[in-house]
Parts: C-alpha cells; structure tokens; sequence
C-alpha cells in the first residue's frame, strides 16, 4: 500500500475566499509588531539580548523617534526601573511563539537567535506595505542592533552556519 499525497480540491468561490483573504492579510497596514519584527531582521544581528527591561527601553526610545507607528503600544513609566509594555511582551511571545526568535545559550549568557533564513523570510515579507516606512525601519534596525544585539553571523556563528550548509548539500 503507497501512501498518497492528499490535495485538497476548491471550486472557484472557494479559490477566490482563499485568495481574496491572503491579499487582505498581505495589504493589511502595518503594525507595531510589524515594523519591530522587519527592524530586529534588518539589524545585522542574528542573537538578541533576552532581557525584557532592555527591550522596553529599547521599544520606548523607538516609540519617542516615530510615536505615529507605535501609536498602540502603551508603557507603564511609573517607575522606570520597571518599565512594563503589554504590547512589547506579546511582541516578544509572538516571536516565539512563531519560532522567529529561538532560545540559545552563549557563555552562560541565554539569549534570542534569529536564524539568517528566518531573518531572510521576514525581509521578504510585505514589502509593498513596509516600502513607505523603510528608511524609520532601518533607523529602528540600527538601535535595535546598538542596544539589543549581541552577536553577528560572522562574529561566533559564521563557522557553524556554514557547516550546516556544507552538510545538507
């Protein structure tokens, strides 16, 4: 007995749903999650600080540069030693809860990894939406990488990275 692949067959209203849906999720405007997840992608980093406070300082600055596209994420400021965003933690969890960001240990240091293809795929994503807004995108990217990066491709990976490829090929 042979095992099938299963293809799933529409009708014609059922292709047009599908593909009026998709293009309704690909032309949607842009959102805080949106403009944070392209900036962390295009910082030239591939690992991430996992300190919570560093993010939401990180996000508030990015918040005080462009308050138009972060307009819906709020800080609690009353003391800033505890500064707290509902917003920036479900930034985070969506992250990796979508596996865009994983875990990975760093001389004794756990941090978030990116990994370049995840990075790529991001880059890749919604670009007619995101094209207005590219140049705040990269000035976020580079804060993002000044105060949250903490390790390049070539700096500790590129070695590692490289045999992956070399082995799958």
């Amino acid at each position: 007995m042979t095992a099938e692949r299963f293809t799933p067959q529409f009708d014609e209203a059922q292709t047009a749903r599908i593909t009026a849906t998709k293009e309704q999720l690909e032309n949607r405007p842009p959102t805080y999650v949106d403009f944070l997840t392209h900036a962390t992608a295009q910082s030239g980093f591939l690992t991430f600080s996992m300190d919570s406070h560093r993010w939401m300082q990180t996000v508030l600055a990015l918040k005080d540069k462009n308050p138009d596209l972060f307009e819906n994420v709020y800080f609690d400021k009353r003391d800033m030693r505890t500064l707290y965003s509902d917003q920036v933690m479900a930034f985070l969890g969506i992250m990796r809860q979508s596996d865009s960001f994983g875990s990975i240990e760093i001389n004794g240091n756990h941090e978030y990894l990116m990994h370049p293809d995840t990075s790529q795929a991001i880059n890749n994503s919604r670009r007619k939406v995101l094209e207005p807004h590219q140049e705040a995108i990269e000035e976020m990217a580079q804060i993002i990488g000044e105060n949250l990066g903490t390790n390049t491709l070539e700096e500790n990976f590129g070695d590692y990275f490289r045999s992956q490829v070399n082995s799958e090929e």
